[in-house]
């Protein structure tokens, strides 16, 4: 089972959602929705687009943000659910799945999985990017 928090300080979206089967289409399209991030970045004037070449678009955003200092606790798992939609839309056999406490993560074709909420928190940090993240995934 899969749970995504909805954090005390997220601006007003999805309440906790839990999914209960990460092959589920319906699963995928929950955890693609990242309902707050898609219209932060809209109001920022970025569409997301579900391509590798929106997480460059979005890493702009992440660098604009950082620089205002505003804090937004809620980023980085909505940052790290869209990195793991991308990969699910553009990665041969790449899909949702969870650990043994429900965090989502990406299972690849390697057999390795990814656990897209630490690489969005990275991401959010500063310490990579989108970009690189995904090339990382995918190689």
């Amino acid at each position: 089972m899969l749970y995504i928090p909805d954090l005390p300080d997220q601006p007003a979206g999805e309440a906790d959602t839990e999914v209960t089967e990460s092959g589920d289409p319906d699963a995928a399209v929950l955890l693609g929705r990242c309902s707050d991030l898609r219209r932060y970045a809209r109001a920022a004037g970025v569409e997301l687009t579900d391509t590798p070449a929106s997480l460059a678009e979005l890493d702009e955003c992440l660098g604009r943000w950082r620089a205002d200092g505003q804090p937004r606790p809620w980023l980085a798992i909505e940052v790290g659910l869209y990195l793991g939609t991308v990969l699910v839309h553009h990665h041969e056999g790449a899909k949702w799945e969870s650990d043994d406490t429900g965090r989502p993560l990406i299972g690849l074709a390697t057999g390795y999985a990814v656990d897209v909420v630490d690489l969005g928190h990275d991401c959010v940090d500063g310490r990579m990017t989108l970009v690189d993240a995904y090339a990382d995934c995918v190689e």
